[in-house]
């Protein structure tokens, strides 16, 4: 795999191309961190396997990070590269969206923004899918009788007030269980 500084939208991204694949779609990667910690290129081996599975370039978004940069950032700067790539000529229907942990809100950002919270631009075009990989509910989580090795969004519950910054945290665009999906791609 090849792995690139670039930006897109004035937001810095690491896109990442698979070694004799030649890309004929973009998906647009989100990574996680709980919108606190983490950058795209610590991602690039995710990113990776998903460039392989699609055939596609993956162009990782490396999104502001909470606390010095709440709610709404990451959301903004997801936008903001979305915007970009239309803006470049890239059809929406050449776009997908993929996000993990936290971020796997992030793929119903761009298409969720207008009806939620208002927005100067025009409503964009939604992009032909997206893909959400444990998605974090955005919500305290409640105690489980038995424990799991699998908690580590439980780990970093105490980041929660970093990003939402007095936001409530059942706000569409920061917990995706709380959002209106409706009309978005598969």
């Amino acid at each position: 795999m090849t792995v690139t500084a670039a930006e897109l939208g004035g937001v810095p991204t690491a896109e990442v191309t698979i070694d004799g694949v030649e890309p004929r779609h973009v998906v647009l990667y989100f990574h996680g961190g709980v919108y606190v910690l983490g950058d795209a290129f610590q991602s690039a081996g995710l990113a990776a396997a998903v460039a392989r599975r699609t055939q596609a370039k993956v162009i990782s978004v490396d999104y502001r990070l909470a606390p010095e940069h709440p709610y709404p950032a990451a959301v903004d700067d997801a936008l903001a590269a979305y915007k970009a790539l239309l803006d470049n000529g890239t059809a929406p229907s050449g776009i997908a969206f993929a996000g993990e942990s936290a971020a796997a809100a992030s793929p119903s950002h761009p298409g969720q923004r207008p009806r939620s919270r208002p927005c100067p631009c025009p409503p964009r075009p939604s992009p032909c899918h997206r893909m959400s990989t444990s998605p974090w509910p955005g919500r305290p989580w409640k105690p489980s009788a038995r424990p799991t090795r699998c908690s580590a969004g439980r780990r970093f519950q105490f980041r929660v007030p970093d990003y939402t910054a007095g936001q409530d945290a059942a706000l569409g665009l920061i917990s995706p269980i709380f959002a209106d999906l409706s009309g978005l791609p598969p």
